[in-house]
Protein backbone atom coordinates (compact mmCIF):
# COMPACT_ATOMS: atom_id res chain seq x y z
CA UNK A 1 0.00 0.00 0.00
CA UNK A 2 2.84 2.85 0.72
CA UNK A 3 5.06 1.29 -1.86
CA UNK A 4 1.61 2.54 -4.54
CA UNK A 5 1.18 5.43 -2.72
CA UNK A 6 5.30 6.45 -3.10
CA UNK A 7 4.82 5.45 -6.97
CA UNK A 8 2.00 7.69 -7.47
CA UNK A 9 3.44 10.69 -5.97
CA UNK A 10 6.45 10.40 -8.11
CA UNK A 11 9.29 8.59 -5.99
CA UNK A 12 11.49 6.23 -7.97
CA UNK A 13 12.27 3.12 -7.29
CA UNK A 14 15.41 3.34 -5.28
CA UNK A 15 13.92 6.09 -2.87
CA UNK A 16 11.06 3.85 -2.39
CA UNK A 17 13.55 0.77 -1.49
CA UNK A 18 15.76 3.16 0.59
CA UNK A 19 13.18 4.55 2.56
CA UNK A 20 11.13 1.45 3.32
CA UNK A 21 14.75 -0.41 4.47
CA UNK A 22 15.46 3.15 6.66
CA UNK A 23 12.46 2.45 8.23
CA UNK A 24 12.71 -1.02 8.39
CA UNK A 25 16.43 -1.01 10.01
CA UNK A 26 15.75 1.38 12.36
CA UNK A 27 15.34 -0.15 15.78
CA UNK A 28 18.29 -2.23 14.43
CA UNK A 29 20.39 0.83 14.11
CA UNK A 30 19.40 2.13 16.83
CA UNK A 31 20.94 -0.78 18.74
CA UNK A 32 24.30 -1.25 17.11
CA UNK A 33 24.51 2.48 17.48
CA UNK A 34 24.84 2.33 21.21
CA UNK A 35 26.28 -0.43 21.65
CA UNK A 36 28.85 1.02 19.64
CA UNK A 37 29.15 3.93 21.60
CA UNK A 38 29.42 2.05 24.98
CA UNK A 39 32.28 -0.33 23.62
CA UNK A 40 34.21 2.28 22.21
CA UNK A 41 34.01 3.89 25.79
CA UNK A 42 34.77 0.69 27.52
CA UNK A 43 37.91 0.30 26.06
CA UNK A 44 40.65 -0.14 28.69
CA UNK A 45 42.68 -3.93 27.56
CA UNK A 46 44.40 -2.35 24.20
CA UNK A 47 46.19 0.70 25.73
CA UNK A 48 46.92 -0.92 29.35
CA UNK A 49 48.80 -3.96 27.36
CA UNK A 50 50.58 -1.97 24.44
CA UNK A 51 51.39 1.47 26.12
CA UNK A 52 50.09 1.68 29.62
CA UNK A 53 49.01 4.77 28.71
CA UNK A 54 51.64 6.00 26.31
CA UNK A 55 54.16 8.32 26.26
CA UNK A 56 52.99 11.53 28.20
CA UNK A 57 49.53 10.27 28.66
CA UNK A 58 48.52 10.25 25.08
CA UNK A 59 47.57 6.82 24.82
CA UNK A 60 45.27 7.19 28.21
CA UNK A 61 41.54 7.06 27.76
CA UNK A 62 38.95 7.03 30.88
CA UNK A 63 38.66 3.96 31.97
CA UNK A 64 42.55 3.28 32.19
CA UNK A 65 43.01 6.38 33.85
CA UNK A 66 39.65 5.42 35.96
CA UNK A 67 41.94 2.06 36.72
CA UNK A 68 45.17 3.91 37.32
CA UNK A 69 43.73 6.77 40.12
CA UNK A 70 42.18 3.65 41.56
CA UNK A 71 45.06 0.72 41.69
CA UNK A 72 48.23 2.41 41.15
CA UNK A 73 47.29 6.19 43.25
CA UNK A 74 45.19 4.71 45.48
CA UNK A 75 42.58 7.63 45.31
CA UNK A 76 39.13 5.34 45.60
CA UNK A 77 36.73 8.08 45.69
CA UNK A 78 37.86 10.05 42.72
CA UNK A 79 37.99 6.85 40.83
CA UNK A 80 34.25 5.86 41.49
CA UNK A 81 33.56 9.28 40.94
CA UNK A 82 35.02 9.55 37.39
CA UNK A 83 33.09 5.52 37.15
CA UNK A 84 29.72 7.00 38.20
CA UNK A 85 30.65 10.31 35.38
CA UNK A 86 31.49 7.28 32.79
CA UNK A 87 28.46 5.75 33.68
CA UNK A 88 26.14 9.12 33.54
CA UNK A 89 27.59 10.05 30.36
CA UNK A 90 26.45 6.69 28.75
CA UNK A 91 23.31 6.84 29.64
CA UNK A 92 22.49 10.01 28.42
CA UNK A 93 23.68 9.34 25.52
CA UNK A 94 21.91 6.37 24.91
CA UNK A 95 18.81 8.50 26.01
CA UNK A 96 19.51 10.85 23.78
CA UNK A 97 20.08 8.00 20.86
CA UNK A 98 16.79 6.67 21.72
CA UNK A 99 15.06 9.76 21.68
CA UNK A 100 16.76 11.08 18.26
CA UNK A 101 15.93 7.67 16.77
CA UNK A 102 12.58 7.48 18.15
CA UNK A 103 11.58 10.91 16.80
CA UNK A 104 10.47 9.46 13.65
CA UNK A 105 7.74 6.88 14.65
CA UNK A 106 5.94 9.81 16.11
CA UNK A 107 5.47 11.09 13.00
CA UNK A 108 3.97 8.28 11.27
Amino acid sequence: MKTQTRKSSGFTLVEILTVIAIIGIRATMLLVVVMNVIVALKVFAVPMIMTGGGPADSTRVLPLFIYQTAFEFFDMGRAAAMSVFLFVGVMLFSFIQVRIFSRGEELR
